[in-house]
């Protein structure tokens, strides 16, 4: 894992403090993404980054590990207020109905040692439902801690759309045992979700009790996959260096998708290395079609070649004309809607850069993607390689800015 003062130097934009970058996202007042490793704890808020799955239960801290949750930090992972008016259950249990098998009724809640019980009512699963406030498309982190099962081996922290686990399952963090501290992330969908604490298992009079309950928005467009054999790889050892964190697409499926859509102006810029493995591979984008086309990556014609797909043009229209493969190093995308500019910043060199005016339109439908394909509106095949850092913001840097960032995201994942 990476050391404090390697991880404020990555922060900070280097040990003199040049650029701090999420401050770029102030100054511009647009929306973005950053991405600055995927293996340190964030230093302004206690939490990881980078998770196994999309709904947080796990965290991704060692090689091997599936990623299927990054934290964006382009508005600081900051914290929201709370959500949960009676978490902590003093005096009762106010603003939680028991749910089960006959509905309303089909557990029994009650306040034990100044926590939260839930009996089964009968047989059937009961479980103790309370009802939030949320923003469509936003992401919230619920906190929960398992005191007693009693005559239960587990228990489950869900999330859904409706109430009485009907509706749609925004979140499922099941089989948990007694303990503090149990994470359940979820991406709203609506404006209401129903935080469900239920008993695992159906027995009459079986229960579990549970205490400090908590959901705040977790702020960010942050990069998830839902789908298991679709996830990327946390792998070590990548790149430069003897202790350089990556995560890793197969080149078959894997890949992240942000909250995030392009802009009428962007600039893009992915810590990488591309490994030529099932040919042309992407770092960076998002597809809609031939005509709508907005990524970073290589190609096999010309072979290797660092390019974009923009609008309707593709490599051969628009590339380095210098081959990447195997050397890791930063590459840049800056798009206005008259002009261009795509560099690479190979590790520990000199940058190399292509500019030039243009009449094509990003496609601003669909949102990016960390690894992405150029098969019509298709994500996933073209995603070999590996992401140390990303970055994109819905604004055109300055070349002095697209330089500075470069320099940082030199320097992630170590």
């Amino acid at each position: 894992m990476p050391t404090t003062s390697t991880l404020a130097a990555i922060l900070s934009g280097g040990a003199g403090g040049d650029l701090y970058v999420p401050s770029l996202f102030t100054r511009y007042n647009a929306s973005g993404l950053w991405i600055p490793s995927f293996t340190h704890h964030s230093t302004d808020f206690n939490l990881v980054n980078a998770y196994q799955d999309n709904e947080g239960t796990t965290d991704a801290d060692a090689d091997s590990d599936p990623v299927g949750l990054v934290l964006d930090e382009s508005q600081g992972a900051a914290i929201g207020a709370e959500l949960v008016t009676n978490g902590t259950f003093d005096a009762d249990t106010t603003g939680w109905v028991g749910y089960g098998a006959t509905g309303e009724g089909g557990a029994t809640l009650s306040v034990v040692s100044q926590t939260m019980k839930c009996e089964n009512n009968g047989v059937g699963f009961g479980n103790a439902d309370a009802v939030i406030t949320v923003e469509d498309g936003s992401w919230y982190k619920i906190v929960a801690s398992l005191k007693e099962l009693n005559a239960l081996t587990s228990a489950n922290l869900r999330c859904f759309t409706s109430t009485n686990t009907n509706g749609t399952a925004l979140g499922l963090n099941d089989g948990i045992t007694v303990g503090d501290g149990h994470v359940l992330f979820f991406k709203a969908s609506g404006t209401t979700a129903y935080i469900t604490l239920q008993n695992g298992q159906n027995t009459d009079e079986a229960f579990a009790r549970w205490d400090d309950v908590t959901c705040q928005k977790v702020s960010g467009n942050h990069a998830y996959q839902s789908t298991d054999a679709s996830r990327l790889t946390l792998v070590n050892d990548a790149g430069p260096g003897s202790n350089r964190w990556a995560a890793q697409g197969d080149g078959s499926a894997g890949h992240l998708v942000t909250g995030l859509k392009p802009a009428t102006s962007m600039t893009m810029i992915v810590a990488c290395e591309f490994t030529g493995v099932g040919g042309g591979e992407i770092v960076i984008g998002s597809i809609a079609g031939s005509g709508a086309r907005s990524y970073i990556g290589t190609d096999n014609s010309p072979a290797g070649h660092l390019g974009v797909g923009l609008g309707t043009k593709s490599w051969n229209d628009i590339n380095l004309g210098v081959d990447v493969i195997g050397v890791p190093g930063v590459v840049a995308f800056r798009y206005t809607p008259s002009a261009y500019r795509l560099s690479w910043l190979p590790f520990g060199d000199s940058e190399v850069s292509v500019s030039g005016a243009h009449s094509e339109t990003l496609n601003t439908t669909v949102a990016l993607a960390l690894m992405a394909d150029n098969n019509d509106g298709a994500i996933g095949s073209h995603t070999a390689g590996y992401i140390f850092a990303a970055f994109a913001i819905q604004a055109a840097l300055t070349d002095a800015e697209i330089a500075a960032i470069s320099n940082v995201m030199s320097r992630a994942g170590v």
